[in-house]
C-alpha cells in the first residue's frame, strides 16, 4: 500500500447523506482534490464507507502516516485434519 495520510475530521455539512452525521467525527483520506475517502476506523482501505466533497468537513488533526507497518499481518493457516465422510442420503419427499 503506498503511504497516505490522513486527517481527524468534523462533519459540518452532510448534503443530504444519510451516512454522515453532523458534528461527528471521522478519519478522512484525499481522493483527489475535491473529494476524501470516509472511514469510522482508522484503517481506510478496508473500513471506509463513501467517497465525499472536501467542503463537507472541517480538519481537526494530523494522523500519522501510514506505510507498510500498518498493514494487519497475516497468520499462517492451520491445517485442520479431515474428518472422514459419514453422511447418508435421506429423501425428504
Amino acid at each position: 500500500m503506498a503511504t497516505e495520510k490522513g486527517y481527524i475530521a468534523k462533519c459540518i455539512n452532510a448534503g443530504g447523506t444519510v451516512n454522515l452525521k453532523i458534528n461527528k467525527r471521522y478519519y478522512v483520506y484525499p481522493n483527489g482534490k475535491d473529494t476524501v475517502y470516509v472511514s469510522k476506523e482508522f484503517h481506510p482501505k478496508k473500513a471506509h464507507f463513501g467517497c465525499y466533497y472536501t467542503s463537507y468537513f472541517e480538519l481537526l488533526d494530523e494522523i500519522p502516516e501510514m506505510g507498510e507497518a500498518a498493514e494487519p499481518e497475516m497468520t499462517p493457516a492451520v491445517e485442520l485434519e479431515a474428518e472422514p465422510e459419514n453422511y447418508e442420503q435421506t429423501s425428504l419427499f
